[in-house]
């Protein structure tokens, strides 16, 4: 049985500011990046663990999508992967 993906409030708040920023210059980079980013999570369905453990807070799990990073949590008992945050590799880490 597949995980269910949910995209907590910061997340989804994060992931409208890198496109927001993106779209500034080209939107349709913006909107290609944003839905490449939403696809690389439809992987956690399948694949809750496929990313590896976030040094900042060794219970949650960080995916690549180059160059963002992915942070979320995997709560097992009840099958959900929690989105927590995208984020430029660049910027300093994300601690919720």
């Amino acid at each position: 049985m597949d995980y269910q993906v949910v995209l907590s409030p910061a997340s989804i708040a994060s992931l409208e500011e890198i496109t927001g920023h993106l779209a500034q210059d080209d939107s349709i980079l913006a909107g290609r990046i944003g839905n490449e980013l939403l696809d690389r999570i439809a992987l956690l369905q399948k694949f809750p663990r496929a990313g590896s453990v976030y040094a900042a807070n060794k219970s949650w799990r960080k995916l690549v999508s180059r160059p963002y990073v992915i942070i979320y949590r995997v709560k097992p008992k009840i099958r959900i992967v929690e989105v927590l945050a995208f984020r430029h590799s660049a910027r300093l880490p994300y601690t919720g």
